[in-house]
């Protein structure tokens, strides 16, 4: 690579990508939630798993944003952080934001009801043996008005309604779980999440990560073979001009398994590209490794336990 390819090469890492601001607020409240959730439960036997991506029959997954296995049952919960006015029709749930757009969301109650179907099919056990699952929706945000008609439903719960139902709040904390909880905790433990680009910036892409393409070198061997051993990997860009002058700068990877321990330290073509799916697309997109910071693996390859 001759001087002015390298140095160029430079200024392409240097390029930030920086995150939209209602996916960060988003986000921020997902986090808020399910930190105010875990303060709750301390302590106690409750658990709770955040993210978690369900397979359904048609071999899709369906993502819950919160499960908390409490006193004698499960809540799956969808959380909504919108602004603005909320009205229903029927089932269907509209948002009216402060610009005056509508947005049809469709049927949110409805969503996350079928979500509690999906996970009692893919837990696959007799009906002695099934947790009551109960699916809510939060409303987070404090600068959306919900109608009494909604906010009274009871498959509705506002933060404060939440805090109040976990220990911590004071809500009724019971003795242990039950047989078929401890099966259930089984099941949501074999679960994953979406898995996470970080590029420079601070923007983070959530999907399914593919194994790439050959170019990509050892890592592409090790995302292919061993996707299920690694948790996380770092990338190692060289940034500086000066250095560049002398020599090519190096692109690393840092591979670390799933104990935290690292596996490998390999070179990256800079021009390979790892493949992803995003969340909510059917199809695939590229992101070059010169503009990746980490790559958090949290998916899995869930067994059909049908």
């Amino acid at each position: 690579m001759w001087i002015g390819a390298r140095i160029k090469e430079v200024f392409l890492r240097k390029q930030k990508f920086t995150p939209k601001g209602h996916e960060v607020a988003g986000r921020r409240a997902e986090n808020d939630l399910a930190r105010t959730v875990n303060a709750g439960i301390s302590g106690s036997y409750w658990r709770a798993w955040e993210g978690l991506r369900i397979p359904n029959k048609d071999g899709h997954r369906r993502e819950v944003d919160l499960i908390i296995l409490a006193n004698e049952e499960a809540l799956l919960i969808e959380q909504k952080h919108w602004s603005g006015d909320v009205k229903m029709e029927g089932e269907t749930v509209f948002q009216h934001r402060r610009s005056g757009d509508i947005m049809d969301h469709g049927e949110v109650f409805g969503k996350i009801k079928m979500k509690c179907g999906v996970l009692a099919w893919h837990h696959n056990v007799n009906d002695s043996l099934q947790v009551p699952m109960r699916p809510v929706v939060i409303f987070s945000n404090k600068n959306l008005n919900v109608p009494d008609y909604v906010a009274q439903r009871e498959d509705c719960m506002t933060v404060a309604e939440l805090i109040d139902y976990l220990p911590g709040g004071g809500g009724s904390v019971g003795t242990g779980f039950t047989p078929a909880q401890i099966a259930l905790t089984s099941t949501l433990d074999e679960l994953g999440s979406w898995d996470e680009i970080h590029q420079p910036g601070g923007n983070r892409i959530f999907g399914d990560v593919f194994a790439g393409l050959p170019e990509q070198g050892p890592v592409h061997d090790l995302l292919k073979n061993r996707f299920e051993d690694i948790k996380e990997i770092n990338v190692k860009r060289e940034m500086s001009i000066w250095k560049a002058i002398i020599k090519r700068p190096a692109l690393d990877a840092e591979i670390i398994n799933q104990n935290g321990a690292v596996m490998a330290v390999c070179a990256i073509n800079p021009d390979s590209v790892i493949k992803h799916r995003p969340a909510g697309s059917r199809g695939s997109t590229e992101v070059k490794w010169r503009h990746v910071d980490k790559v958090v693996l949290t998916s899995r390859f869930v067994k059909n336990k049908h």
